[in-house]
């Protein structure tokens, strides 16, 4: 993508993700991972009581939130934080970016637009579960951090 995009909200194709019971969102792409430009930008709808990611953080690329409708509960290495309607959020590279994002309501869903930077190979950690994610074009791999090997191992 090299020109200007405009692009209305309701014809932008939205995915679902229902893998895991905790970790479920919709998610309408307008600018997309794979577009080779340096942001990505999406719409997220979070259903009552669900959470988009696990706690994670990255090395290299930061991540803005901007909450559109409904309120949320932010966890931070700081500890949990309110969100609500027309609050940002910024998420800045490493340990101090830790978050996780989850819809409190019982009854409404929790929209927000997610901006983030991009980096041709991203690393995110996930303390709490002890697990590395590695992800670049063509390579989306989470490993537990204790399966560490030597360098020269099977050399």
């Amino acid at each position: 993508m090299d020109n200007i995009l405009i692009e209305n909200i309701a014809d932008i194709p939205e995915a679902e993700k229902k893998d895991n019971e905790r970790f479920q969102y919709r998610k309408k792409s307008f600018i997309k991972t794979n577009d080779r430009q340096k942001c990505v930008v999406a719409v997220y709808t979070l259903a009552p009581k669900k959470s988009n990611y696990p706690y994670h953080y990255h090395l290299t690329s930061e991540e803005t939130f901007f909450v559109m409708s409904g309120q949320g509960m932010l966890d931070t290495p700081g500890g949990p934080k309110p969100v609500k309607k027309g609050d940002f959020m910024f998420f800045p590279s490493g340990e101090n970016g830790a978050h996780k994002l989850t819809n409190v309501s019982a009854t409404e869903d929790l929209v927000y637009i997610d901006f983030d930077t991009k980096d041709y190979v991203d690393v995110a950690l996930y303390p709490k579960s002890n697990k590395i994610g590695v992800f670049s074009k063509g390579v989306h791999k989470v490993y537990r951090i204790d399966d560490d090997v030597p360098y020269y191992e099977g050399e």
